[in-house]
């Protein structure tokens, strides 16, 4: 189509079930190890690894807490079929969660961005409703940080936030999209 979009390798999708189960149950286990008593997990999967990334979870230690699905309004349409126009959040916690009063839908609607700058982007508002679970004054880390999306959204509302990211070019949009922005304090 005449894109001039940076595409690099998306590294995890070439794994089959074994392998990528093996891989999330490590990155799955060393975050939960940095995290603290009760902090959440959640983590964006597409219904072909959805039981593979609930199990690896749980066999890293997180409690696991259920599914929450956020539908794209429209998908790929094949004839005679479904078309694929969701994505899964499976969500857990470091042990017992503390109860809030905040009450995020299961499932929320919202159109992937036009534009993207990373294959796997989400919408920033999609990310605010995911980030409802995580308590005032929480630390949100982002192993997979990509353009940034789930940062903005925790600068958005109110969070700390650390993102790793192994593609320098991706490190550099998400730097752009975080930069501090200054405030016109003129009368």
């Amino acid at each position: 189509s005449g894109t001039a979009a940076y595409r690099p390798e998306f590294a995890g999708d070439n794994r089959d079930q074994r392998t990528f189960a093996a891989w999330s149950t490590l990155w799955l286990n060393a975050a939960r190890n940095a995290s603290t008593s009760g902090a959440v997990l959640c983590s964006f999967i597409d219904w072909r690894q959805l039981p593979t990334l609930s199990d690896a979870a749980q066999i890293a230690g997180w409690t696991w807490r259920g599914v929450a699905v956020w539908t794209k309004k429209f998908g790929r349409p094949t004839p005679g079929r479904f078309s694929n126009a969701a994505e899964y959040v499976i969500w857990g916690s470091n042990g017992p969660m503390p109860e809030r009063e905040v009450y995020p839908p299961g499932a929320f609607e919202c159109s992937p961005p036009a534009s993207r700058d990373h294959i796997a982007q989400k919408p920033d508002e999609v990310m605010r409703w995911v980030l409802q679970v995580v308590p005032a004054g929480a630390v949100v880390l982002d192993p997979f940080m990509g353009s940034g999306t789930t940062l903005r959204a925790a600068k958005d509302c109110g969070h700390k936030a650390i993102g790793i990211e192994v593609d320098e070019r991706y490190c550099e949009i998400a730097a752009k999209r975080l930069a501090q922005e200054v405030l016109d304090l003129s009368p």
